[in-house]
């Protein structure tokens, strides 16, 4: 087993020695594993075009499948995406959390994620991956974006522990972050917001009626 396991607190800082480690790996290329309150995922970024080519490998992806972006706060979302008037009321309520929302963007950078004019983005309500994301954005601008997706072999069961994974991935993950209490293991729900009316591609943690009921419609 060639991939390093390394324990954080909970809430750690974006200056913590491992998540600037973190960090580095991912901009130079490399591919790491962490916790969020969902599932584990194995992330990339969008500052380095090789770490996303690596993903889709470890992942055993063909690239049909577009990636999600986790982001460190709701106002790195303007950053990335236009958010439609009558969706505010949507990620307001349930961001920080299991939502993933599908948004129109403008930014080149989408084309690296599989997709076209939109991208998926969540704002995680854990401390690692908005530690990691803010790292990212720190050293290398707001285009330093978290590219996500979950830390499995495509079409297969989600793992969500860090030894697993490790034993699973070996060389193709550089690092995977471990730290206190342990991912629900239920995934976020997915919900196209590009058009003018919510549409949930996939339910997970949030439900359909939560989603319908907060929209400004």
């Amino acid at each position: 087993m060639n991939c390093a396991i390394a324990d954080l607190p909970a809430v750690p800082t974006p200056e913590h020695p491992t998540v600037c480690e973190a960090a580095e790996r991912l901009l130079a290329g490399g591919v790491v594993g962490l916790p969020t309150e969902t599932v584990y995922g194995l992330c990339a970024t969008t500052a380095a075009p090789t770490s996303i080519a690596r993903l889709c490998a470890a992942k055993r992806r063909t690239g049909d499948r577009p990636f999600a972006l986790l982001l460190r706060d709701t106002q790195a979302v303007r950053q990335w995406a236009l958010v439609p008037d009558w969706a505010e009321p949507i990620l307001e309520a349930l961001w920080p959390g299991a939502l993933t929302a599908v948004l129109m963007t403008g930014r080149a950078e989408a084309a690296l994620l599989g997709s076209e004019g939109a991208v998926g983005i969540r704002v995680p309500d854990h401390g690692v991956p908005q530690a990691v994301a803010a790292a990212l954005e720190s050293r290398a601008g707001p285009g330093a974006a978290l590219v996500a997706t979950s830390a499995n072999r495509s079409g297969g069961a989600a793992l969500n522990d860090a030894g697993e994974i490790a034993a699973e991935f070996e060389e193709e993950v550089d690092m995977i972050l471990r730290c206190p209490g342990r991912p629900s293991g239920l995934a976020s729900t997915v919900v196209d917001l590009t058009g003018d009316l919510p549409r949930v591609l996939r339910v997970g943690a949030v439900s359909e009626r939560e989603i319908l009921s907060l929209a400004r419609l």
